[in-house]
């Protein structure tokens, strides 16, 4: 997991070959007119989802992805994001669906949290099973791009 700011992420653009056009693609669509739903950059190598939704109180349920890593971008609002390794959790809620790319679960143990704002960006790998959408101290209307980038 990488927490960043949105003007810091060119340092990170090598770790991995779409990682520049990614980050290009989010600034750009993050100063345009607001868009829900997805926007296709380089086909299902890369693309990019456009949410809006309300944060909410709950127990953590983690994703975890296995084909794409997740680079998320806030551009309203803000949300915790509850993280910890994948090996860490003890239940699997939901097993993975290659078609969607996802696998569910819940850990026992404390998870790390991310206080995500306006600006900032954060990267998740395969390994770093992850639970957006939290509320931090009441909820909050929050719009986020997310890239998918293929591995």
């Amino acid at each position: 997991m990488i927490q960043t700011t949105m003007a810091q992420v060119g340092r990170y653009a090598a770790m991995h070959p779409a990682f520049a056009e990614a980050f290009r693609a989010l600034r750009e669509q993050g100063e345009a007119p607001w868009k829900a739903g997805v926007t296709e950059v380089d086909g299902k190598a890369l693309y990019i989802n456009a949410l809006a939704y309300e944060t909410r109180e709950a127990e953590p349920l983690y994703e975890a992805h296995r084909q794409y890593v997740d680079v998320m971008y806030l551009l309203e609002g803000e949300e915790t994001v509850a993280y910890c390794p994948l090996e860490s959790l003890d239940e699997i809620t939901t097993p993975y669906d290659a078609d969607g790319d996802a696998l569910l679960g819940r850990s026992s143990a404390a998870p790390s949290r991310v206080a995500f704002k306006p600006g900032d960006v954060v990267i998740f790998f395969p390994e770093d099973a992850h639970c957006p959408g939290l509320r931090r101290e009441a909820p909050a209307q929050v719009k986020k791009l997310i890239a998918k980038v293929r591995l």
